[in-house]
């Protein structure tokens, strides 16, 4: 019996340590005096973070840090019914980003895409004659889309590489797997 106390006591002190560990901090982002963002952090390290961006009361944003604090994905409801419904993944630090979408809110990725950041990316201004503004930003190497909501790729297209294969017809339920593109470093 006295075992099964020291267990329970030795579990209860360090289940609180742990606990005290962990805290979460609140901001008021619109300034009415209410909070709008809970950010979880493990002792100095941020581990995850829920925002109400539109500020109707409902959170409507959540972010997962790793284990340097750095944000490594993000989440966010754009039809307002409290589920997720729009992802983004940072694959290699911000210059590679997984991007998935369910369009139609039906819980299923119907959109993905690999966006990869490019500091000198042009766009064309016209003026008396074409010329190009630098605008930094991110570029599509690839995405594959579900337009009929069938669960099956209907338009797929690889800008990152001439003469790809096709992935038309193949189901999207899972992330395709290009050579090294969805590893982490």
């Amino acid at each position: 019996m006295k075992e099964l106390f020291l267990t329970a006591l030795f579990a209860a002190f360090f289940s609180t340590v742990a606990f005290a560990a962990q805290r979460v901090e609140t901001a008021d982002l619109n300034t009415d005096g209410r909070p709008d963002k809970w950010t979880t952090f493990d002792g100095e390290r941020r581990v995850k973070a829920e925002q109400d961006s539109d500020f109707d009361g409902r959170v409507d944003r959540w972010f997962i840090y790793d284990q340097k604090g750095s944000l490594r994905k993000s989440a966010q409801d754009k039809n307002k019914d409290g589920k997720p419904d729009s992802f983004r993944e940072l694959v290699k630090g911000r210059s590679l980003v997984l991007q998935e979408q369910d369009r139609n809110f039906d819980g299923r990725i119907d959109r993905r895409s690999l966006l990869e950041w490019k500091p000198d990316r042009k766009m064309p201004l016209y003026t008396n004659r074409l010329e190009y503004l630098i605008v930094p930003g991110y570029v599509s190497l690839w995405t594959e889309e579900d337009k009929d909501f069938d669960g099956k790729i209907d338009v797929y297209t690889n800008k990152a590489k001439k003469g790809s294969p096709s992935r038309v017809g193949q189901p999207i339920d899972k992330p395709p797997q290009e050579p090294g593109a969805l590893t982490t470093p």
